[in-house]
């Protein structure tokens, strides 16, 4: 058997000392550390999800500063988004910002008109409008209307007369 001298002594030390540096310890950890309902309150601030409509008006805002283009852009979400099938998302907004702008420039009124049109026609897509006097024409109408004119002036000529196809068939 073994016998330790003023085992008491060393036992109550010991725990003074060890419950000395943990409460030390623990203090200067306490700020370190975070609560983790802070923790989720600051990423919740970070990830705030904006509802798609708001974010296509501050798009819309960010674009122009006209009311009436802003209005017409607008009509023009509001339209598509009526139908599923055709919803408009943040891209496909910017990609119908971008190609009004290539293909009108600063022209507002061409960019409006332009979207009145697809509202108006029921079409989804935003397309280039000519004007020629008072009338409106869209692109494709005036490379169809060149091609009817190309194949007019070429001179459709038939391989043969009226007469000459009578003829044959009171032969037959």
């Amino acid at each position: 058997m073994i016998t330790v001298n003023n085992y008491d002594d060393y036992q109550s030390d010991n725990k003074q000392t060890n419950k000395q540096l943990t409460s030390d310890q623990q203090t200067t950890n306490t700020p370190l550390t975070t609560n983790k309902n802070e923790k989720n309150l600051k990423n919740d601030k970070k990830n705030i999800i904006k509802p798609l409509g708001v974010v296509l008006d501050e798009m819309i805002d960010e674009h122009t500063e006209n009311p009436n283009l802003r209005k017409a852009l607008r009509e023009f979400v509001q339209y598509r988004n009526a139908n599923p099938k055709t919803k408009i998302s943040d891209l496909g907004l910017t990609k119908s910002i971008n190609q009004l702008t290539k293909m009108f420039g600063d022209n507002t009124a061409d960019k409006i008109q332009s979207i009145d049109n697809t509202i108006a026609n029921g079409w989804k897509g935003l397309f280039d409008i000519n004007k020629k006097g008072d009338k409106l024409t869209y692109g494709w109408q005036e490379e169809l209307k060149a091609e009817q004119d190309k194949f007019d002036n070429q001179g459709y000529e038939p391989k043969r007369s009226a007469e000459e196809a009578k003829r044959k068939l009171d032969e037959l």
